[in-house]
């Protein structure tokens, strides 16, 4: 019997879980790394924001203040976060400072967890190890735990480009004003240059080097134009489609939804995509052909791919702001399917031989989960061998894990409400209340499932993404 509960991770899928097991009468513990809550909100760049609409991504029964803008920010994510623990009451159950080491299976089920706990006002003080016992451990530390850093080997000359004063760092770590200290650094090593301006390459084209890079770019003429070099150009979308439609009316369209036809659809969701197909394809081809011409006009490049084989996933993200007018303005210059062959002390040598003189180099290059704490035998569970990818059960549980769950992998475009879902569909099945399948019947669901994500997207498809698809995926649960 299921009587303490443990929650690693206190980002929005930790507090869902922390949060619906505390609602559900367990008693919870939760740990939490960082000396805040948040997770990637917390830790994370100075100007990340929101890309979907407020009133889209929130946990499904407390909404985001009035008052917010359209795109909270990071710290105003941060303080919805605690207003929602404030009004839940669960602040009790959270402890900060604490870092998962290790966890174990105990013999008759549960774990005995590891925690470090570090003194956030003694940063040089060796942390202090305790072990607890829990009857059912909930791993809500997601897939941006950590930096996805390219090898040594593909950096030569890194070394000497530092030891000139340059500086490598990955937006990972841009956290509490580093960017602005790194740049400060670099205006006074500058000065007595002719030309004084800060010279900035970002490695990477998604998200967080987007964000990091048009946030300098429009400050002041003290920052040279930003250059941009990465492999692949990325699908991304405007927030006004053809300079009038918003965005949401094509990503959160319901037509969108059944494009293609959710996993086990119904009659009648099997009707409904068979007659809007049509509508939704010629759509969607319409957009493509706009985007297209788009991403030529402003010289980044067009994806190899089709729209539909990236549409709708989690890589698909919302244009920053401002991107058009730099653009216009030579503060953004793209170098698309490149990438940094060599460093050396002034700056960066592309593959195609183009030299970009730089003081500082921002990897863009993406982040990964941390299984590290995880022994090796329970890894080999729940790690897919043939494509790296996390398979869950109703991407919540493994079946052969009966005393771990999984909330943060539901990755969505309103990810909060999915991982609300998934939390209280836990610990409704925790209480007994949803019908616990036989090992054969949820592996059988899981490869089905599985299969039919490969035959939609490819091998390479995320396995924890369900975006495009949220509404069927809650309404399942």
């Amino acid at each position: 019997m299921v009587k303490v509960v443990g929650v690693m991770g206190v980002g929005p899928a930790g507090l869902a879980a922390t949060k619906r097991m505390h609602e559900a009468g367990f008693k919870v513990i939760a740990w939490e790394r960082w000396p805040d809550v948040g997770g990637s909100w917390h830790h994370c760049y100075e100007h990340l924001r929101l890309q979907s609409q407020k009133t889209a991504f929130a946990f499904n029964d407390y909404p985001m203040p009035e008052d917010y803008p359209m795109y909270p920010s990071n710290k105003q994510m941060v303080a919805y976060f605690h207003s929602y623990i404030d009004h839940y009451g669960i602040a009790d159950c959270i402890r900060n400072n604490c870092k998962v080491t290790d966890a174990k299976p105990r013999d008759g089920g549960g774990w005995t967890v590891t925690i470090e706990e570090s003194d956030p006002l003694r940063p040089d003080a060796i942390p202090t190890v305790e072990d607890y016992e829990v009857d059912f451990l909930v791993n809500c530390a997601g897939i941006c735990c950590y930096e996805r850093m390219p090898s040594e080997e593909s950096m030569p000359g890194k070394a000497d480009f530092e030891a000139a004063g340059g500086t490598v760092i990955h937006t990972y770590h841009l956290n509490n004003g580093l960017l602005d200290e790194v740049i400060e650094k670099t205006k006074l090593r500058r000065a007595s240059e002719e030309d004084k301006r800060v010279r900035m390459v970002v490695l990477g084209f998604g998200k967080s080097g987007l964000d990091v890079g048009t946030s300098v770019a429009d400050r002041d003429d003290t920052y040279a134009p930003v250059h941009y070099v990465y492999r692949n150009p990325r699908w991304f979308t405007p927030e006004y489609l053809w300079g009038f439609i918003h965005h949401r009316h094509a990503l959160y369209s319901p037509f969108m939804q059944v494009m293609p036809p959710w996993f086990k659809p119904s009659f009648t969701e099997q009707l409904v995509y068979l007659l809007t197909r049509p509508i939704t394809l010629i759509f969607i081809l319409l957009w493509q052909f706009w985007l297209k011409r788009h991403f030529r006009s402003i010289g980044v490049g067009v994806p190899d791919t089709s729209i539909l084989s990236k549409h709708p996933t989690c890589s698909f993200f919302l244009e920053p702001p401002k991107f058009q007018s730099q653009i216009k303005d030579k503060k953004l210059i793209f170098h698309p399917r490149n990438n940094i062959a060599s460093f050396d002390k002034d700056g960066v040598t592309l593959k195609d031989g183009t030299k970009l003189g730089a003081d500082i180099v921002i990897l863009g290059t993406g982040y990964m989960a941390d299984w590290s704490w995880l022994p090796a035998a329970v890894q080999d569970k729940v790690i897919h061998k043939d494509d790296g990818y996390l398979w869950l059960y109703k991407h919540v549980i493994h079946p052969d894990l009966p005393d771990m769950g999984f909330v943060g992998y539901q990755s969505a475009f309103n990810s909060l409400g999915c991982f609300d879902v998934a939390a209280s569909w836990l610990a409704s099945y925790l209480k007994g209340e949803v019908k616990k399948e036989s090992r054969e019947v949820m592996l059988k669901d899981l490869n089905a499932r599985k299969d039919w994500y490969h035959a939609w997207k490819g091998t390479k498809y995320m396995a924890p993404c369900v975006a495009g698809h949220e509404y069927f995926y809650q309404r399942d649960l």
